[in-house]
């Protein structure tokens, strides 16, 4: 057997077991469940509706039935294609997360070694991915970010195939599986657009043929996001709220440039080779080396261009490091946007939202180090460099990637933790008869525990800070108040949630808490919460 033989099948063998190995840890990760929160309750709800027969549709409080507009539908398809088949929700988002786990990472080292002829590359990148604590978190939950990466990714490598070999089936393949990542999560307009933005500045062929697989590329990609959007619309549905204001738009972009610098001081592993600095430091650091890669991808393009006689925009290595790259600058400037104008739902801004570009920059730079190892002619020694960068966060990460995966697997998170698993509160929910009207300051845990729809508290769900406290049922102007104090609903208060009062009341929160439920009758008093009732009676 041929040398190059030998790599190639150990390369291959190796991605193969770093993508079972990604699978066994998500699987070991979601022992008590995939970890579910808010958004996955509406999720959950749509995929039952589904199952049943009614749609993608959710039941409000009030009895009201709407469709499924604030998230796009796919995932929630999913899940109810599962549930059509008997199967367990949540044992079918299991199922997705580690499918889907495995997924990314065999498309993601076989296309980068198929792309790159570089195995040391391909490899270093799979076992980036299976080690790093933000994908092992979003590959566990209930959540539409595993049909979004693995989708996605995969989409843009299949275009840069076509790109590479012209293929027509690449293209449409590519535009199927970019626009179900749009499907997924509205991020996934990135991709799209990205694809698009490819095929005009990359592609060898005509302008008229670059045009037809524009067209080909938005057609495929788009039809089933609008037919969808279309539907919603129809039926007077909205898919958000919008506030198209442009004044001081870089001061509004505050919090999302302090959480993104931020986060990516942690994702490079400063934090163990700097002491702790503020945020202008790390703002420092972070822009002198995003110029220093700048200036070297400049010098490197002004270099290939003068010693190669190859087109390099033709070059598959650029190709790919130019493609992830645009998509990192198309997402990044899609979060910006969504922050700016996009009331609901409200963009948050964390390690989870900000994770593609991770994984865009990761494939970028890896890819842009391998060409200009070949058309430099370069020695094959200096890709050592960029590997070894990976590999030190890699190692890096390991410490609290293990402490992630054993938390995960012995305690849980979100609503199917250990914890909530055993609210008391909880089991004394369901002694309550069906017919009384429920209020929570957790809606989404009701809902996902006992399926029962429960009006938000106004003051927490508008983000309202009251200057004078009463107690809960006192305020004439408020309808969910009224239910509480005229048709004898329940007031289910859980203390995990308690941080919702302090993001409002911040040093205040204990005494608005004392005032909420001064006077009411505690129908249930547990370790993790209570129930209330407006007047000393049993339901």
């Amino acid at each position: 057997m041929k040398p190059e033989t030998r790599v190639q099948n150990a390369t291959i063998s190796l991605i193969i077991l770093l993508g079972l190995l990604g699978g066994f840890i998500i699987s070991f990760c979601t022992t008590w469940g995939p970890w579910a929160k808010s958004d996955s309750v509406e999720y959950l709800e749509a995929g039952l509706n589904m199952a049943a027969g009614r749609g993608l549709v959710l039941v409000e409080a009030t009895g009201a039935i709407i469709p499924l507009t604030i998230r796009p539908p796919f995932y929630s398809i999913l899940l109810g294609i599962a549930g059509l088949g008997g199967i367990d929700l949540l044992d079918a988002a299991r199922v997705i997360d580690v499918v889907l786990f495995i997924a990314l990472i065999l498309s993601l080292g076989f296309s980068i070694s198929y792309f790159s002829s570089q195995p040391l590359l391909s490899i270093v990148a799979s076992l980036f991915v299976v080690t790093s604590p933000i994908f092992i978190i979003n590959y566990t939950g209930v959540m539409s970010e595993p049909v979004f990466f693995s989708f996605g990714i995969l989409g843009i490598f299949l275009l840069i195939g076509y790109l590479q070999e012209g293929h027509s089936l690449l293209l449409i393949l590519s535009a199927v599986l970019v626009g179900l990542a749009w499907l997924a999560r509205y991020a996934g307009i990135a991709f799209i657009a990205t694809g698009l933005l490819s095929i005009v500045l990359f592609s060898h062929r005509s302008f008229k043929k670059r045009m037809r697989a524009v067209a080909t590329y938005i057609f495929f990609s788009s039809a089933l996001f609008l037919l969808w959007a279309y539907t919603i619309r129809h039926a007077g549905g909205s898919s958000g709220e919008y506030e198209f204001e442009f004044n001081n738009i870089w001061g509004r972009l505050a919090p999302v440039r302090v959480a993104l610098a931020n986060t990516t001081w942690e994702w490079l592993s400063f934090e163990t080779l700097f002491p702790p600095v503020d945020y202008r430091t790390k703002r420092s650091i972070l822009i002198g080396i995003a110029i220093l890669f700048f200036a070297s991808s400049v010098y490197t393009i002004r270099k290939v261009k003068k010693n190669s006689q190859c087109q390099f925009l033709h070059n598959q290595c650029f190709q790919v490091a130019a493609i992830f790259a645009l998509f990192t600058i198309i997402y990044t400037s899609f979060i910006a946007v969504t922050f700016l104008f996009v009331e609901e739902p409200r963009p948050a801004v964390t390690p989870r939202i900000f994770s593609p570009i991770l994984i865009g920059a990761l494939i970028s730079g890896l890819s842009f180090s391998n060409f200009a190892v070949e058309t430099l002619i370069l020695r094959k020694l200096l890709l050592a460099i960029p590997a070894g960068i990976v590999l030190f966060i890699t190692a890096s990460n390991i410490g609290q990637s293990l402490e992630l995966i054993a938390d995960l697997h012995e305690n849980g998170l979100g609503y199917t933790s250990r914890q909530w698993r055993g609210s008391d509160v909880i089991s004394a929910m369901y002694e309550l008869p069906d017919d009384v009207p429920l209020i929570s300051n957790d809606f989404a845990a009701i809902k996902f525990f006992t399926g029962r729809s429960a009006f938000g508290i106004l003051e927490l769900e508008d983000h309202i800070r009251l200057d004078v406290f009463h107690a809960f049922g006192e305020d004439v102007s408020d309808e969910v108040q009224k239910i509480f104090r005229e048709e004898g609903a329940a007031l289910v208060l859980f203390n995990r949630t308690l941080w919702k009062f302090q993001d409002i009341y911040s040093w205040n929160t204990a005494a608005r808490w004392a005032a909420l439920i001064e006077g009411l009758y505690p129908h249930y008093e547990g370790l993790d919460g209570a129930i209330y009732f407006y007047k000393i009676s049993e339901p």
